[in-house]
């Protein structure tokens, strides 16, 4: 009977060890799915992205027609440390043209727009509409374009004591937009608030106009 006994202690022992090992094996497998899923978080697909130019336009791009019947896509970069400015690259030169302080310029380095079909479209827009939020709230979300890295400094205004002139504005967003030219070919470029219009690079030049489209989230 004393045998019995004991026998039975240790199957009891023995069963609470078969337990615990399982359970601690369990909480350890959890503890690495949870690791996993802390250092693989699932990231959200943007609705568009800027990537670096590989020597052709991506299917996803935004493109449109130029002047002469060609495939253009909004791109942008880098010129002379005065910001990033958006423009329009073809396959042909493989280089970004952008307007600035009303010259043309071809950028090598540069990036490319892509985006979801049908996440991103065009907005009628001109001179006179508010570029922002009113004043109620609304809005649209505009694609970031990239910025003016330039000091926008404004004289005096008339009839005001003011003795000194002001800087208002500094790395200013820009943002991209869509050109129609006399001719009916399209062209993309820039907007700002200090732009009041659209800038965009033609030949050696850039224009203004100031009916124009914006880009902005659907």
């Amino acid at each position: 009977m004393k045998k019995f006994r004991n026998f039975y202690y240790i199957l009891i022992i023995f069963t609470i060890f078969i337990n615990v090992f399982v359970k601690s094996k369990s909480i350890s497998s959890n503890d690495g799915e949870r690791n996993i899923k802390k250092q693989n978080p699932k990231k959200e697909d943007p609705l568009y992205a800027w990537v670096e130019f590989n020597g052709s336009i991506p299917n996803n791009a935004i493109t449109t027609k130029n002047g002469i019947g060609e495939t253009i896509a909004v791109c942008r970069g880098e010129y002379e440390n005065k910001g990033v400015h958006p423009g329009y690259v073809d396959e042909t030169t493989k280089k970004c043209n952008i307007g600035y302080g009303g010259h043309a310029y071809e950028l090598s380095n540069f990036e490319i727009l892509t985006a979801h079909k049908n996440k991103l479209i065009w907005k009628e827009w001109d001179s006179s509409m508010y570029l922002g939020k009113s004043l109620t709230g609304e809005g649209y979300k505009y694609v970031d374009g990239g910025y003016d890295s330039i000091e926008y400094i404004f004289p005096p205004e008339e009839n005001m004591r003011i003795l000194y002139w002001e800087v208002r504005y500094r790395n200013e967003p820009l943002y991209v937009c869509k050109i129609t030219d006399d001719n009916g070919g399209e062209y993309f470029g820039k907007t700002s608030r200090i732009i009041e219009g659209a800038n965009y690079a033609l030949n050696e030049n850039e224009y203004k106009k100031n009916n124009f489209s914006i880009l902005i989230e659907a």
